[in-house]
């Protein structure tokens, strides 16, 4: 069942202890997800933003603007082989009152996961954020006999470990 195999990252991140994750559930129709959107407050994605100009690596520049949580985010893409994750599907929390940048969104949309292919993290990531991955990953080698797909986050999270 598809919703299943993306319902498996939401898990991952609770597993992981990130914060900032869409809030997801299974039913018998498939994956729930809690909107994280209301008249208070929308979505725009980083495409949408315009902090990230055509030149740039959206990407590396979410590190530079989420810092932690966009490297977490990028690590679960990581671990559950998770390969699109364009503009479009992370950006920001914005007051619809306001107009102003609350916060990262919620982390969303990993309908291509395990799709046994692997996005690198951005450069500065894996400069600037070793401890992080480093402790995510070994966390996640922790969990990983709980998981359908175990071996896929085992054998990436080792992977990863030795890129630092």
């Amino acid at each position: 069942m598809k919703s299943f195999k993306e319902y498996e990252p939401y898990a991952l991140c609770l597993a992981l202890s990130l914060d900032n994750v869409a809030k997801a559930r299974m039913s018998d129709e498939g994956i729930l997800l809690t909107n994280f959107t209301s008249t208070d407050l929308f979505l725009e994605s980083m495409e949408q933003s315009g902090f990230s100009g055509f030149t740039d690596n959206p990407r590396e520049r979410a590190v530079e603007i989420f810092k932690e949580q966009a490297v977490e985010l990028f690590v679960v893409d990581y671990l559950v082989e998770h390969d699109d994750r364009h503009w479009g599907n992370y950006g920001f929390l914005r007051d619809s009152n306001t107009g102003e940048y609350l916060s990262m969104a919620p982390f969303y949309d990993f309908d291509w996961s395990w799709s046994d292919a692997v996005v690198p993290l951005p450069e500065n990531a894996l400069q600037n954020y070793k401890n992080l991955i480093r402790r995510l990953c070994e966390k996640a080698l922790s969990v990983t006999d709980s998981f359908e797909h175990g071996q896929v986050i085992a054998r990436r999270a080792s992977e990863l470990i030795t890129t630092l």
